[in-house]
């Protein structure tokens, strides 16, 4: 079975999550958190990614969340930002929403 990867840009429960690693100041290079998270129509509880992202001139940063069933081991969370099926390089954090990874 395949695994996945989603973009999402915003949920009130994963933003709470993510706050602590929001706080402070803007990271000087992109940065990724790992967290854990089950909605309550998830069977499971799902491995999230916070993607913090350093906007020159800017007072915050940008963030946005990937969802997957991926092994942090076998697919760091830099790899899951970076790959792209077409070699094409950040295609989850420039504008596609999802990615399916052969198994």
């Amino acid at each position: 079975m395949p695994g996945y990867v989603m973009r999402l840009k915003g949920n009130d429960v994963i933003d709470g999550l993510a706050a602590p690693h929001l706080e402070g100041d803007q990271p000087s290079d992109e940065c990724y958190h790992e967290l854990r998270y089950r909605a309550k129509c998830w069977s499971v509880e799902r491995r999230v990614v916070l993607v913090v992202v350093p906007v020159p001139g800017e007072l915050f940063p940008r963030h946005f969340y990937l969802i997957t069933d991926l092994d942090v081991e076998a697919y760091p969370a830099e790899q899951l930002v970076l790959t792209s099926p077409s070699g094409q390089g950040k295609t989850l954090s420039s504008a596609s929403n999802s990615l399916v990874f052969p198994s």
